[in-house]
């Protein structure tokens, strides 16, 4: 039983994050597409619980592949993904700041000519990696304060009111 809900997870992470020609390497939501080439993060250990935080940077290494590009897909495979070009790699070694929270998927590219002679990115490696809100204003605190603040001051005029009554 435990076998067959491990395959039906794993089938189940595999349609909803993966790409045609990329399979999961490991539970991290990592995607690793079948090259020997891999993308580090400098600063991103989920296991020990540092995640990536939107706005704070990063340097991103790409190891074994010969790749001269980086761009970030954040929400992939959404209809509602976007498209962050992070820049041209220099010895393997960008800086990168995160400009949205979420899921995002680095590849790590080269530019090749199509059939026609047009440009397209060659995605050498692939990452799925969790960028996190950075510590910002607590806007949900301040709400709840304001309603709660709201909340009993209508109570305590209705029951002044009341009791004047």
């Amino acid at each position: 039983m435990k076998t067959l809900l491990t395959a039906l997870l794993s089938l189940l992470a595999s349609l909803c994050l993966a790409s045609p020609g990329q399979a999961i390497s490991d539970p991290g939501l990592s995607l690793q597409k079948q090259s020997k080439g891999v993308i580090e993060i400098e600063g991103y250990m989920p296991a020990e619980d540092l995640f990536l935080e939107k706005g704070a940077k990063f340097t991103v290494l790409v190891k074994g592949v010969a790749a001269t590009h980086l761009r970030a897909i954040f929400r992939p495979t959404s209809q509602v993904e976007h498209l962050q070009e992070v820049g041209t790699l220099q010895d393997g070694k960008l800086e990168w700041t995160p400009n949205r929270a979420g899921l995002a998927r680095l590849d790590a590219y080269v530019m090749e000519k199509d059939e026609k002679g047009e440009p397209v990115p060659k995605v050498l490696v692939s990452r799925v990696v969790s960028v996190r809100r950075g510590p910002g204003f607590p806007i949900g605190l301040t709400i709840m304060i304001i309603a709660g603040a709201i909340l009993f001051f209508g109570a305590f005029s209705s029951i002044r009111a009341l009791l004047q009554a």
